[in-house]
């Protein structure tokens, strides 16, 4: 009997699941602690384990027979669940214990790409709130603030005036330390992109680079988000920007993390910026993102299982993505207030209708039930990823904001973007995307 093992309960996990739902060769997916999504689908099984008690550990995986471990959730691993598995030789996808600290840190990663000449944006360091405030009251002109740990796009902000960043400070306040650390850097008008690759410590499979939206509303404004849409394939990216990619950012970073030993079987996310004919990358995530991996896996023919497989046995060379002629476009549907304070526990409408080439990823949803009623709930910022993949561009965009603007998938206080893909929809050419 073949299980796995994925350790999350975000959109991540539910896409993963439903990917491995379709492969005949996976018995149970057992997702720790998942979210709603998997009372949708028939093999995928959400599990409490303390993942700090090595005993817990230990019963659970001699009890099941666990292929491997997908730690797409990084920050979720624990020492505890890395050695037991390495003691019953069960193979983890995705970076050891020991590296969370660098990859947790944008100013580690900004070092690590200036130290190894990657393209990316000149910054400064500041390194007490203190000094934050004090820079903040001398503001001269608009900057573009990190918090030092990292997620994604979340923790970056713009400062626009003196008054705004003080301001600022004093919302974030309450979840920085006094001595917590900053990048500051120059504003920019680039425009967000990710690119994923996989790797087994020797060679790389590059996805569809994708257009991602990290801001939190319309035409770019508000704070930045975990991500609020995305779409692939794209014509942004021309075949001399993937050479360019490739050649002067992914191999690179593959090559200084072999130097420095944070090399690892699994994903790498790049989040990396493009002005014009100018790329530079901004920092990296050892991890699918989402709502970036919803979009890709609509795309992709080919069985995930033999995805992992292939990483596992570093054959991923010879994997074929088998990329369908099709565009996929995924628009992120949040709780009022995100990412900032938002209210929990809000009941959902709809989520279990059927809607044409639509499918619905959960992130961080709870099932409820009452009696003979069940339903879903809300249980953080981002709730919902509506992906449709359908023939064009203008076509995808059209199913899913039929269904958001009609409010057919619905709850109190949700907002989403309107504008995810709106001014590519007369582009076609697209990507072409190889193994190196």
């Amino acid at each position: 009997m073949n299980q796995v093992l994925l350790i999350g309960n975000s959109a991540i996990e539910d896409t993963l699941s439903f990917k491995l739902n379709n492969d005949s060769s996976i018995e149970n997916i057992f997702i720790c602690p998942g979210n709603g999504g998997s009372f949708t689908k028939k093999k995928s099984i959400n599990i409490e384990l303390n993942l700090k008690s090595r005993k817990e550990i230990e019963q659970f995986l001699s009890k099941n027979r666990i292929l491997y471990v997908l730690n797409s959730s990084y920050n979720k691993m624990t020492e505890e669940l890395y050695e037991v598995c390495k003691q019953k030789n069960i193979p983890i996808i995705g970076i050891s214990y020991d590296k969370i600290k660098f990859f947790n840190s944008r100013i580690l990663i900004r070092e690590f790409l200036k130290k190894y000449n990657i393209p990316s944006f000149e910054y400064e360091i500041i390194d007490s709130l203190k000094s934050l405030k004090e820079y903040s009251k001398n503001l001269i002109s608009k900057k573009i603030l990190h918090t030092d740990y990292q997620k994604g796009f979340k923790g970056i902000y713009v400062l626009e005036s003196r008054g705004q960043a003080m301001k600022l400070i004093d919302i974030l306040k309450p979840g920085l330390k006094e001595d917590s650390r900053f990048i500051i850097e120059p504003y920019n008008k680039y425009e967000e992109y990710t690119a994923i690759i996989a790797y087994d410590t020797s060679s790389y499979l590059l996805f569809p680079v994708l257009r991602s939206y990290p801001k939190a509303f319309d035409n770019d404004y508000g704070l930045y988000t975990s991500g609020m849409g995305a779409f692939a394939p794209l014509n942004s990216f021309t075949d001399e920007d993937i050479k360019f990619l490739k050649e002067k950012i992914i191999e690179p970073v593959l090559s200084g993390l072999n130097t420095e030993k944070y090399t690892y079987s699994g994903f790498l996310t790049f989040h990396i910026l493009k002005h014009a004919n100018e790329i530079k990358c901004l920092t990296l995530t050892p991890s699918f993102t989402s709502p970036e991996i919803e979009t890709i896996s609509t795309l992709v023919s080919a069985s995930f299982n033999e995805l992992f497989l292939s990483l596992i046995n570093k054959k991923i060379k010879e994997y074929n993505l088998l990329l369908n002629d099709m565009y996929s476009v995924s628009v992120v549907l949040a709780s009022k207030g995100y990412p900032l304070d938002v209210q929990k526990g809000i009941l959902i409408a709809g989520i279990e209708k059927s809607f044409e080439n639509i499918e619905i990823f959960h992130n961080k949803t709870l099932m409820i039930f009452y009696s003979k009623y069940r339903g879903y709930i809300t249980n953080g910022g981002r709730i919902l990823t509506i992906n449709c993949t359908s023939e064009s561009l203008e076509n995808s965009r059209k199913l899913i904001y039929n269904i958001l603007d009609r409010g057919e998938i619905f709850f109190d206080g949700n907002f989403y973007r309107t504008d995810i893909a709106e001014k590519y929809c007369n582009l076609k050419t697209k990507q072409s995307i190889e193994a190196d």
